[in-house]
């Protein structure tokens, strides 16, 4: 048991932030028999059901007005990735990065999409608000109820970690390859230059470049560029994307060193049933195409004030009927 548990806490690591699920799966596979350690699973959240199991229905329902409702089914599992902006631990914090991963066994396809932050959304007791408030108001719980709201989000399964984290597993890999342009080599020096982290800076000039674990989160927390969060997840894409290149060609070694940071800072309601039925697909999933999409979409959404505050007025139906499409297709 308890080495499954440690092979589990591997997978949460890498599911976490490459949200490439089959490579993660791979990471465990190699694992099956050589690790032991703990757990870490959310105690204080009830087990989702099985997964894709022969329960769920052929196809997804659909709303009131006719609109799918994501969820689970025969064939497609869904899992909501939180990245939480806390610098401690217990402290109450927003869902700096959301993403919606699926993976779809009768498309052969894995869609990994952000939602990005700043969308416009009823939260129940609260009003209208960025969806990342949500987080903050109510936690986890909270976050899905506004997702199933507004979205038609209709999903129980996530994984949680705290995104600072994210620097000290970089480092542990040893660092990441990036295409970075001048401007956001600026803005990544100006951020590390806050942090006191005494990282050296990058060349100020287009460019392909070795970042380390700071570097690489200021990398993908840049919100500077004229797009803001459209461009931000875009960065996060980009680093996953580079990331997955670098889980590959990871030793044993390095991968179980990223076990103590991940243990302190992921929470999950992932149950045992379903680690296990995701181990028995790891050969079919390695050959599954990725598909790395944000919401909302180009000419689905406009920028509004609210109190202030710059926000993502969206095409809710049009959203939801494209999510569903490149979900399910």
């Amino acid at each position: 048991m308890r080495s499954k548990q440690k092979l589990f806490s591997i997978f949460l690591c890498v599911c976490c932030f490459f949200s490439a699920l089959s490579v993660s799966l791979c990471v465990v596979r190699i694992k099956l028999e050589e690790n032991r350690g703990t757990s870490s699973f959310d105690e204080k959240t009830p087990e989702t059901q099985g997964f894709l199991t022969s329960s769920l229905p052929l196809v997804p329902p659909t709303d009131e007005a006719g609109l799918t409702v994501i969820s689970d089914t025969g064939s497609v599992f869904n899992i909501l990735l939180i990245g939480t902006d806390a610098r401690i631990s217990g402290q109450p914090c927003r869902s700096d990065t959301m993403m919606l991963v699926s993976i779809n066994r009768q498309s052969k396809k894995i869609v990994a999409c952000s939602l990005l932050r700043d969308i416009l959304v009823p939260i129940d007791g609260y009003g209208e608000h960025r969806l990342n408030s949500a987080y903050s108001f109510g936690g986890t719980s909270l976050l899905l109820k506004t997702l199933r709201d507004s979205l038609n989000i209709d999903i129980s399964s996530y994984i949680s970690v705290d995104f600072s984290s994210f620097a000290k597993i970089i480092d542990i890999l040893g660092g990441v390859e990036v295409a970075v342009s001048s401007e956001e080599a600026r803005v990544m020096n100006e951020m590390c230059k806050q942090s006191d982290s005494g990282i050296s800076k990058i060349p100020l000039k287009d460019g392909t470049y070795h970042l380390n674990g700071i570097q690489a989160l200021s990398y993908a927390r840049d919100r500077s560029s004229p797009d803001g969060d459209f461009d931000r997840t875009k960065r996060q894409r980009n680093l996953i994307s580079s990331v997955i290149k670098k889980i590959k060609k990871a030793t044993p070694l390095e991968l179980l060193n990223l076990l103590p940071v991940i243990l302190q800072n992921v929470n999950t309601n992932l149950s045992e049933s379903q680690f296990k039925a995701i181990i028995s697909e790891l050969s079919e999933y390695l050959n599954y195409d990725s598909v790395f999409t944000a919401i909302p979409q180009q000419g689905t959404f406009s920028f509004i004030t609210l109190r202030g505050m710059s926000v993502i007025d969206v095409d809710f139906e049009a959203n939801i009927r494209y999510l569903s499409e490149v979900i399910y297709s």
